[in-house]
């Protein structure tokens, strides 16, 4: 979605929801999948990258059972990556529905018109009734199995009774009644008793109606009558129908809420069917899946984790009700959940134990390892072990590297183990190794972070930093792949950085903690010698050499500057003009306001190299929602994380929290705190401009720059943020441009103050 359409979206929803957060909603780069594997359909096949313990509980359960074995049969893949692909087209699986609906309403009236010779389809006002007592809701009524289940019936019926035609077209007649009650109260069958297939047939009729009716106790003693009735065809269906009249009374008879009472009747009867087995056994374990998801959530986690453990015909379904479950409902009773293996796993992957005061985390997972020698026990041990432990490290040593385990094996390996030469020099062959295996790009990701962490220089941890994103989320719709860089479209002036379309697939970028580390961590006279000597691709090159520029400009540093020309000129070189003028100033104030002018003339300058993606509107162009040049409380008083207007708002007074690679030194730290705080008394970029340029002019009042440093500070200060903390500010400076200065092309520009144009 465009942010303009998410602008729009998000009007229509503040009308509607009350509290909503909404947008503008920036795309954020994503560098690993940790929720959703990248590529389903491979990890089905084994290829399970690292597992995470943030990936979701389905697919967490498919790891276990992946790792475990046996392996997935073809059925149940295609099962899994059907209700996938549903899952991400939304509205889609909503048309298929309707579509098997009407399929199986055809069919119906297609059996229907061979008995009674009719053309057209059935009479059917609607399948779906009110909710009682809720004027805009309504429920499916009639199922699209309750017109398949009608039509093959009938099929065998006049097979079976082709010579019967009167007492054919009365069925036909009984089950027309039936239907007339999908949407509301219509007519009731009437009762025969002769022949006997046609007797046993309306009775079920008569209990169907009474049913889609909404009046669940006379259905109920109906279908009662005919479970207990040996002679009947339907006895099966019918011990099935009392619990689904159980079931829907429970969930329509209060409101807002569902009858306890009625549900734990259903789950009693649900299970009764289980039990005696048949044809309906199925139907009435996923029935009672339901039910027991909603008054017994442990005990539905436990079952759904056996059945998914193993090959299971219904697996899609069974995951489906496990991602319901996950979460805080399977922890209100853990040990009864934990009865499965697979719930016991996932959990340990998560991060929960059963007990703190009897068994840690990683013993549990470790005992467990030891009492099944199940690889994925060990997975689990290695990825929860604190520090590195001989016995699982021995042990990860003898899985093959055909193995699902053998990636997160390796990773968990690697990530136990201090930082050393040795340390990375092995997570960077393995990124070789795998990247030749084509793992994934997140995978490759996380091992090029891994090694990066490992890193024993700032020039060692720089060569790994470049990362290539896996997609982009926006906050809204979720992850989405990159467009090609080819993909704009025609008409359409794309937004560049060094001259190069941004956020696009196969371009690297850097991830938030390499950007906090490079933005706080490190002091200027590291990183200028860092963005000379880099092999960072031109664009991230740049937007390095952009970064370090400003923050040795805005720390008075003309030396580290003026070093940083050649880089910033070879990216935009329609800046040489102003970069030039900076360096060849021969007087503190000179290059001050040289320095201010080169500051104010293009919105993408700012003291940190963003974090993901870059910024939308490239090098030159102007954001409609303020992200122009820097904010000192918003997108970062650590200046680290990407847009101004990303993510969450961090506390100013606590900077988010990165592991340090051991190159970090106490003397690097405490000059970048320094810098840090000296950035942080300069403060807003609007404010700043402002403040600088109005002192510029009263202490230089002939100088014939004055329009053009009071026009480009005012064109900060209406397209920057936090402008009202600084509106006297802007006031003084609109008028000082239109009294001295009334024929300047800057105040013809700004004819009036609040006009918010660029």
């Amino acid at each position: 979605m465009s942010r303009k359409k998410a602008a729009i979206a998000c009007a229509i929803l503040a009308l509607a929801l009350p509290g909503n957060s909404c947008g503008p909603f920036f795309g954020e780069a994503v560098f690993v999948n940790r929720a959703v594997p990248s590529d389903l359909a491979s990890f089905l096949n084994g290829h399970l990258g690292v597992v995470q313990a943030g990936l979701r509980p389905r697919y967490l359960a498919l790891a276990y059972r992946i790792l475990s074995g046996p392996p997935l049969t073809d059925q149940e893949k295609s099962s899994i990556l059907d209700i996938h692909n549903a899952i991400q087209n939304g509205d889609q699986n909503a048309s298929a529905d309707l579509e098997s609906l009407n399929n199986a309403a055809s069919k119906w009236s297609n059996e229907r018109a061979k008995v009674i010779h009719a053309t057209g389809d059935a009479p059917l006002s609607t399948a779906s009734r009110a909710v009682p007592g809720q004027q805009w809701q309504d429920y499916d009524n009639c199922l699209q199995d309750a017109f398949a289940n009608a039509a093959n019936t009938l099929a065998a019926r006049a097979r079976d009774h082709a010579a019967d035609k009167a007492e054919l077209a009365d069925w036909v007649g009984g089950q027309d009644a039936v239907f007339s009650n999908c949407g509301g109260s219509g007519q009731m069958p009437q009762t025969v008793s002769k022949p006997q297939w046609l007797a046993y047939d309306r009775a079920y009729q008569v209990g169907a109606a009474h049913f889609y009716r909404s009046e669940f106790q006379p259905a109920r003693d109906q279908f009662s009558q005919i479970a207990a009735d040996s002679g009947s065809p339907h006895r099966s269906l019918a011990a099935f129908m009392v619990g689904r009249c159980l079931l829907r009374q429970a969930t329509l008879s209060l409101p807002d809420k569902n009858d306890d009472s009625l549900m734990h009747q259903a789950a009693a009867q649900f299970s009764k069917v289980m039990q005696a087995g048949g044809s309906y056994a199925g139907p009435a374990e996923e029935l009672l899946n339901f039910v027991d998801l909603r008054i017994d959530p442990s005990a539905a986690a436990a079952r759904l984790g056996d059945r998914i453990s193993h090959p299971d015909p219904r697996i899609a379904q069974h995951l489906t009700d496990l991602a319901y479950v996950a979460g805080y409902k399977w922890l209100d009773h853990q040990e009864v959940a934990r009865k499965s293996d697979l719930i016991d796993w996932a959990l340990n992957i998560q991060g929960f134990v059963i007990d703190p005061k009897k068994t840690s985390r990683p013993d549990h997972a470790k005992d467990r390892w030891h009492q099944t020698g199940n690889v994925a026990w060990l997975v689990a041990a290695l990825i929860s072990a604190p520090t590195p432990d001989a016995e699982l490290d021995h042990a990860a040593e003898s899985v093959p590297a055909t193995s699902p385990a053998w990636v997160t094996v390796a990773y968990a390996r690697l990530q136990m183990r201090p930082a050393s030469a040795e340390t990375r020099a092995q997570a960077e062959k393995l990124l070789h190794d795998l990247a030749a295996r084509h793992e994934s790009p997140d995978t490759l990701n996380l091992f090029a972070i891994l090694a990066r962490q490992k890193a024993e220089s700032l020039q060692q941890f720089a060569r790994l930093a470049p990362l290539e994103p896996v997609g982009e989320d926006d906050g809204e719709n979720g992850e989405s792949p990159l467009p090609a860089a080819s993909a704009t479209p025609t008409g359409i002036i794309p937004s560049t950085m060094a001259g190069l379309p941004i956020n696009v697939a196969g371009a690297r970028r850097i991830d938030t903690d390499t950007a906090i580390i490079l933005n706080r961590h490190i002091p200027l006279n590291d990183l200028t010698p860092l963005v000379l000597n880099s092999s960072w691709p031109k664009q991230l090159r740049f937007e390095l050499a952009l970064a370090v520029w400003t923050r040795a400009v805005l720390l008075e540093k003309p030396e580290e500057a003026r070093l940083l020309t050649p880089s910033l000129i070879a990216g935009e070189p329609g800046w040489k003009q102003w970069l030039t003028a900076y360096d060849a100033a021969t007087t503190p104030e000179d290059r001050h306001v040289t320095g201010l002018l080169a500051l104010m003339r293009f919105p993408s300058v700012r003291p940190y190299i963003n974090a993901g993606s870059s910024r939308e509107e490239g090098f030159v162009g102007y954001s409609g929602y303020r992200d122009n040049w820097w904010c000192a409380d918003m997108g970062g008083f650590d200046y680290s994380t990407g847009h101004n207007f990303g993510g969450a708002y961090p506390n100013p007074n606590k900077p988010p929290a990165v592991d340090l690679p051991g190159f970090v030194t106490p003397t690097m730290t405490t000059e970048a705190d320094h810098e840090q705080a000296e950035l942080a008394n300069i403060g807003d970029a609007p404010e700043y401009f402002g403040k600088q340029a109005l002192a510029w002019v009263k202490a230089h009042p002939k100088d014939p720059r004055n329009s053009e440093v009071l026009g480009f500070a005012l064109r900060a200060m209406r397209n920057g943020c936090n402008l009202e903390n600084s509106y006297d500010l802007k006031r003084e400076i609109f008028t000082i441009l239109h009294t001295r200065y009334p024929q300047s092309e800057w105040a013809k520009k700004y004819p009036a103050i609040d006009d918010q144009n660029p």
